[in-house]
């Protein structure tokens, strides 16, 4: 549900402007760590089933098996799905960066977890399905995605030498409209026009609670 509310923020309002675009790879983290984690459950199903109990399910030879196959077709699924969004995230990026150019922040680590995970879930999945074709793509996106680590890193390391990466843009602006608040208030302390401004807004308040009262 999450997913399709962002895909209809995305549709409707556009791509987030800016170093906020790299938020179009969140989706992949939840779909490639479940995807992940499903396949690992298939594994440990088909490993421990059948059990010598009283059960008929769980006694039964073709059950481990069984789930194991539900829980491929799911990743499977799952996978595609992620495919489907890193398209979009690739896109998204690619038309942002035609039109605007943004420095590199913090929140570019947000970068590493979904793609790492999805490659993890491409290589798992040829361990299953033993498909070269996703062999191949898992090993290339792997190198993608630790080369991009090592950039994120890199660029982490130099923003901690020169000491940008304790600067907080949001506090920036609010100091910038403090400063600028003040400077109106002194500017506007040597006139009587912001005087007269307060009495006659107190006047008009004053005869406007007087005509409420008599209501």
């Amino acid at each position: 549900m999450t997913l399709t509310i962002y895909f209809l923020r995305l549709v409707v309002y556009g791509v987030p402007p800016a170093s906020s675009v790299i938020s179009v790879f969140i989706p992949l983290g939840p779909m490639g760590q479940g995807g992940y984690s499903i396949l690992l459950l298939g594994q440990g199903f088909r490993a421990i089933l059948p059990l010598s109990n009283d059960s008929q399910v769980l006694t039964a030879s073709t059950t481990g098996d069984t789930i194991n196959v539900l829980c491929v077709c799911v990743a499977f699924v799952l996978w595609a799905l992620a495919t489907m969004w890193l398209l979009y995230a690739l896109l998204a990026v690619y038309e942002v960066l035609h039109h605007t150019r943004f420095p590199f922040k913090l929140p570019f680590w947000g970068l590493i977890f979904p793609n790492g995970v999805y490659a993890n879930l491409t290589i798992q999945l040829y361990r299953e399905l033993d498909i070269h074709c996703l062999r191949v793509w898992g090993a290339i996106y792997s190198a993608v995605t630790l080369a991009l680590w090592v950039v994120v890193s890199f660029r982490t390391v130099v923003m901690l030498r020169d000491g940008t990466i304790f600067e907080s843009p949001c506090i920036e602006e609010i100091d910038m409209a403090r400063s600028v608040s003040k400077h109106v208030t002194e500017g506007a302390g040597g006139g009587e026009a912001p005087l007269s401004r307060c009495c006659t807004c107190t006047g008009s308040n004053k005869a406007s609670s007087d005509v409420l009262s008599t209501l």
